[in-house]
């Protein structure tokens, strides 16, 4: 089931995207709170709307290694734009056919 669309969330974190802000939230049903490095935010294959990019830390696993991940923005909850700015992983393309050609915003468009 697809969440709800929240576009005050999607504004609050494409904005983070064109400042390059690292965002600390909640996921879901989760307690703790994740670190991470919003790339692009899209409409996927099966219209959800999904930011992807750059876990760097997680809370309840903290010694998990930074890794890719997604997720689907209507199950953001708690969501904090820090001050901490990041640095984009080397070769990323939002051009990819992976996001579907439906790029709402992203580290590498204006």
């Amino acid at each position: 089931m697809t969440a709800y669309r929240k576009l005050l969330l999607e504004q609050e974190i494409c904005t983070a995207i064109r400042q390059r802000r690292v965002l600390r939230f909640r996921y879901a049903r989760e307690f703790t709170y994740r670190a991470f490095e919003p790339y692009v935010v899209y409409r996927s294959g099966t219209g959800r709307i999904v930011v992807s990019g750059m876990q760097t830390a997680d809370d309840a696993k903290p010694q998990r290694e930074p890794e890719p991940r997604k997720f689907e923005l209507g199950l953001i909850r708690n969501l904090h734009v820090t001050g901490q700015c990041f640095e984009t992983v080397e070769g990323f393309s939002s051009y990819g056919p992976e996001f579907g050609g439906q790029v709402l915003c992203a580290v590498d468009r204006r």
